[in-house]
């Protein structure tokens, strides 16, 4: 008896081996994350959405330096929007704010508000990045909240769309689960990456920035992501 229990709890240990090898071999589900099926299908989570705040982590990287932080974006419209990146201890680095035609800066180490127009850029001081557009911030953040559509691309399979005064470029990146945003005047370049998941549709929740003959990358992901968000109102207050 003793012998035939043995002989059965191998033959139960080899067959759990199997299982196990068998579902390592399985691929996992094919989940794309290219332009086309991105600002159709994947943005279904986003129909009935007016506002979404984002959490996650931001990371700066140069030839002479590396920082890391966190940031918060709320998104309340298309013209409304407030941008938070803190450094160590939840001390602010760099705030942003854009109510319609009109930016507010608020960098960390300055101490005073300071007003842009649709034509002027921002610097981070605090990462040694300069050059970029305020109002061009949320469409690289979070592309899909500012557009919904795609209508037509050239025979490379480049799609060009119009933002305030940007003509924007979005291309596959090197294989089907990567994409990329150019700003050609800015010579801006936005990748993104790491599909995840909501309601139905999908996001991409890292998105690394570089620009064009500058030393830097600033690499952010996404770890929360709330749809249709109660946004305090302190948020926007400027004091």
């Amino acid at each position: 008896m003793a012998a035939r229990s043995a002989g059965n709890c191998i033959k139960l240990l080899i067959a759990g081996l199997s299982l196990s090898i068998a579902a390592c071999s399985i691929p996992r589900s094919h989940k794309p994350l290219n332009p086309k099926l991105l600002f159709s299908v994947g943005s279904s989570f986003l129909d009935s959405v007016s506002s979404i705040a984002i959490k996650g982590q931001v990371k700066f990287e140069s030839i002479t330096a590396s920082q890391s932080g966190s940031f918060h974006l709320y998104l309340n419209g298309e013209d409304s929007l407030s941008f938070i990146i803190e450094g160590p201890l939840g001390a602010d680095v760099f705030r942003m704010m854009i109510l319609a035609d009109t930016a507010f800066i608020f960098p960390g180490d300055d101490g005073r508000w300071s007003a842009l127009g649709a034509d002027d850029t921002v610097a981070i001081r605090e990462f040694g990045i300069s050059g970029l557009s305020p109002f061009l911030s949320g469409v690289l953040l979070f592309p899909q909240f500012f557009i919904r559509h795609l209508n037509s691309e050239d025979s490379s399979g480049i799609v060009r769309i119009s933002y305030r005064n940007h003509v924007l470029s979005l291309s596959q990146g090197n294989n089907d689960r990567e994409f990329q945003i150019q700003d050609a005047n800015l010579r801006i370049c936005a990748k993104y990456d790491r599909r995840r998941d909501i309601d139905g549709g999908y996001y991409p929740s890292q998105v690394v920035i570089t620009k064009e003959n500058a030393d830097w990358r600033l690499t952010m992901r996404i770890e929360k992501l709330r749809p249709n968000a109660s946004i305090p109102s302190q948020t926007w207050h400027r004091d």
